[in-house]
């Protein structure tokens, strides 16, 4: 028979019980099992930090909340690009909007200045540069008929420029990884 007891539980019963900590059954205390000081419950022995929450993101500068948003629609649109058949109307369509997006993304990124190695920029604005120089490149490889060419530069553009950078943004400290993994 189990009983709803207090997250005071014991560290074995705390990582066996599964579901959300809100919603656990817990067994009622093993016989021989005492609290650290008698007569009183023993402090909380699992933490569980907060779940994802925008937050961190919503307080954050108007400038880092355009470049965050820009870049969570390209990787959406991007991804859908990637998977879509190409040389069509809508890919066409998309691909503008998505190549506007990112041009949005690397103009914010210009007035982002949380790292600063090298005066007030860091290595990461050099993937800013290489981005605003291949993606009007890629457009204009589109538009001369070297899909090869332009796949390529696209490719190396959302891979480079929003999937790896993305993973930079889940360093601790940065605004993503509050937002992501809590606080």
């Amino acid at each position: 028979m189990t009983k709803r007891v207090a997250m005071q539980d014991s560290p074995k019963a705390a990582r066996a019980s599964e579901g959300a900590p809100w919603d656990r059954e817990r067994p009622a205390r093993k016989a021989g099992w005492k609290p650290a000081v008698p007569g009183r419950a023993s402090a909380v022995i699992c933490v569980y930090k907060t779940p994802m929450h925008l937050s961190a993101l919503t307080t954050a500068s108007p400038v880092i909340q355009a470049h965050a948003y820009a870049a969570f629609a390209a990787i959406g649109l991007g991804a859908a690009q990637l998977a879509a058949p190409k040389g069509t109307a809508p890919h066409r369509l998309v691909g503008w909007i998505w190549a506007a997006l990112m041009l949005a993304v690397v103009l914010t990124s210009f007035f982002i200045h949380t790292i600063r190695t090298i005066g007030p920029f860091s290595p990461i604005h050099f993937l800013s540069l290489f981005t605003l120089i291949t993606v009007p490149l890629a457009v204009f490889a589109a538009r001369r008929g070297r899909a090869a060419q332009h796949r390529t530069a696209m490719i190396l553009i959302y891979a480079l420029a929003l999937i790896v950078t993305g993973f930079f943004t889940l360093w601790p400290g940065r605004i993503m990884h509050e937002v992501v993994f809590g606080s």
